[in-house]
């Protein structure tokens, strides 16, 4: 019996061992799992630094986007105007031209009306002269120097 008895021990410490043996792997592998556990943890923490940092940048550039809509908006209507601008300044142009070539015209017109009446009048200044010295003029006589009406229409 004492052989069984010490079978017995033995194969208790034998057990014994093998527990302690799967304790001390429970150990390490909880230890492992621990400092698994704990790099998810800062990879984790990580991830939500990155996020938070994302969605800040998501809305600067969200507010600078509509800053630059809004300075679009602002340019197509300062582009408008100016337009529009643009478009009246073409038309007093237009305008304008129009009034000088119809003021040429008119200045045509009255140079030409007086070019006739300057032609008519020195003709018959001309011919006044010309029935003065025929016929005489009272005792008055156009000398080189006396120059009438007429003679300056004809030097012109």
């Amino acid at each position: 019996m004492l052989a069984l008895v010490s079978e017995a021990a033995a194969s208790i410490r034998q057990r014994e061992q093998q527990a302690a043996s799967a304790v001390a792997r429970a150990h390490d592998a909880a230890k492992a799992v621990k400092e698994q556990l704990r790099n998810a943890e800062g990879r984790a923490d990580r991830a939500e630094t990155a996020l938070a940092q994302a969605k800040a940048e998501i809305a600067e550039l969200t507010a600078t986007l509509a800053q630059a809509n809004k300075d679009i908006e602002l340019l197509h209507s300062y582009l408008a105007a100016k337009d529009a601008e643009l478009a009246a300044s073409e038309q007093r142009a237009i305008a304008a031209e129009q009034r000088g070539g119809d003021a040429e015209a008119a200045i045509q017109r009255i140079v030409e009306a007086i070019r006739r009446e300057f032609s008519v009048s020195a003709g018959l200044a001309l011919e006044q002269a010309v029935r003065a010295e025929a016929y005489g003029d009272g005792g008055k006589r156009l000398g080189n120097g006396d120059f009438s009406a007429a003679g300056d229409a004809i030097r012109r």
